[in-house]
């Protein structure tokens, strides 16, 4: 008994001793609980920022791959659209050249019907010039004519229609043949006709061009029943349209020397009236002198010493008025013998056609200045200035020489007869003098009319505007 009661109570003290362990252990664990609570919070905290950084990563993840497949779509349709824009520009340059081919067709063919100056895109044709004359033109143009002519009798100018038959008829349709050849070369050649009667110096490129388009054309007519236009008969054709357009140019050229002796007769004529007047101008003051001074002499023999000394005075001043009468009666004869002798000028005019442009010409008249002055009419807006008078023995000459000598710097090579130079007056001076003859250079211009314009123009320009005030 005694050892179950003992038992029994060491039982129940081991459980009180268990309890207040247990108790003991968990008043820790709770304080501990308690004490560790915010770390247990920032553990637990991490744990869901740990879970929302996973439902991120995964968000951004199916976003990315989303971007990917929007960035494969637009990729893809990106190369869809250029590769059509490709094609598209691609069909739009094709068709720009396609516009632009038949534009400069279509402006060639309106500058060939309207021969305006300003649409010739080709340059001017310069001619050749093979004959001397318009007659040797002529000539040619005659023998051509009769190798056009052998060519369409000898059946050559237009070929095709061989064994051609109509309805199973072989002469019909030779004879059909012969019509369709007579009638491409009539049409040939009478757009020829009409290319060659209208060919000028401004449009010599676009007719050639005509020509051989109507050649073209009227062959692919042909090309129905294989008939065609031979090309050596092109060749003559065009042949035809050079010599035809440079007969027309030997004629004008013909005419304009025709024009050169005829204005070269009228001033010959005009110098040897000039100088046959101042002859008899001359012998008709001779002719005064020499009796007024025979007169002065006849009064010395009866005249008083103080009369004598007037009338030896006078005689003296007849016989200085005798011999330069005589003297200029003798140089009009002299330069009227010599039909070369003449002055050639060097004159400028600053105000019509700028600096160092000069005008060389020649005169024979006694007084050069005259052509000068003629010069200088209403032709032209201010009077010219001499820069040089040369006088030459043989003028035309000199003349001739100069306009060789400068032909590179005329300001008009088209026409000899404009006699305008960009040239320095020193060049001019070396050229005159290396030929054995003085001359004298004046360099300034005067120019005075000009100038005063210029003036004139200025002080209007500046001049104050009137005020309503004041009017």
């Amino acid at each position: 008994m005694f050892w179950l009661s003992l038992g029994a109570g060491v039982a129940a003290l081991a459980a009180v001793c268990f309890l207040a362990l247990w108790q003991s252990e968990r008043s820790r664990r709770r304080a501990v609980e308690t004490h560790f609570a915010p770390v247990n919070d920032a553990l637990a905290e991490v744990v869901r920022c740990k879970q929302a950084a996973s439902a991120a990563d995964a968000d951004r993840q199916r976003a990315l791959d989303q971007l990917q497949n929007l960035r494969v779509r637009y990729d893809a349709e990106r190369r869809a659209i250029d590769a059509a824009a490709a094609e598209q520009r691609r069909a739009l340059e094709a068709e720009t050249v396609r516009y632009e081919v038949a534009a400069t067709a279509a402006r060639r063919t309106l500058a060939s019907l309207e021969e305006d100056l300003d649409a010739v895109e080709h340059g001017v044709y310069k001619p050749h010039f093979e004959f001397d004359s318009s007659e040797a033109y002529k000539r040619a143009l005659t023998d051509l004519y009769a190798k056009q002519k052998a060519m369409v009798q000898e059946g050559i100018a237009v070929i095709g229609g061989e064994g051609l038959s109509v309805g199973g008829d072989t002469r019909e349709g030779e004879r059909l043949a012969k019509q369709y050849r007579k009638l491409l070369l009539r049409a040939f050649n009478g757009e020829a006709d009409a290319v060659i009667a209208k060919v000028s110096w401004t449009n010599y490129r676009i007719m050639l061009e005509r020509l051989e388009s109507a050649f073209n054309a009227i062959n692919k007519l042909g090309t129905v029943l294989s008939f065609q236009i031979t090309h050596p008969y092109l060749k003559l054709k065009r042949e035809e349209l050079r010599l035809t357009f440079e007969e027309a140019e030997k004629k004008e050229a013909e005419r304009e020397e025709q024009r050169r002796i005829r204005a070269q007769m009228r001033e010959e004529e005009r110098v040897q009236r000039e100088l046959e007047r101042a002859r008899r101008d001359a012998e008709e003051e001779e002719h005064h002198a020499a009796r007024a001074l025979a007169r002065a002499r006849e009064e010395v023999a009866s005249a008083t010493t103080v009369e004598r000394i007037a009338l030896e005075v006078r005689i003296r001043e007849l016989e200085s008025r005798l011999a330069t009468a005589h003297e200029a009666k003798e140089r009009a004869i002299a330069q009227a013998q010599l039909t070369r002798v003449g002055h050639v000028y060097i004159i400028s005019n600053v105000g019509s056609f700028g600096d160092d442009v000069f005008k060389i010409g020649m005169t024979r008249r006694l007084d050069p200045n005259e052509r000068i002055d003629e010069l200088g009419d209403a032709s032209v807006p201010f009077p010219f200035d001499v820069h040089a008078m040369v006088y030459s023995t043989d003028a035309p000459a000199l003349e001739y020489a100069l306009h060789d000598h400068f032909w590179e710097r005329r300001v008009n090579r088209a026409n000899d007869r404009k006699e305008f130079f960009r040239v320095d007056l020193d060049e001019i001076a070396d050229f005159v003098r290396s030929r054995g003859l003085e001359i004298t250079i004046t360099k300034i211009a005067a120019a005075k009319e000009w100038r005063q314009s210029l003036v004139a123009s200025e002080t209007r320009s500046h001049a104050p505007t009137p005020s309503a005030a004041d009017e």
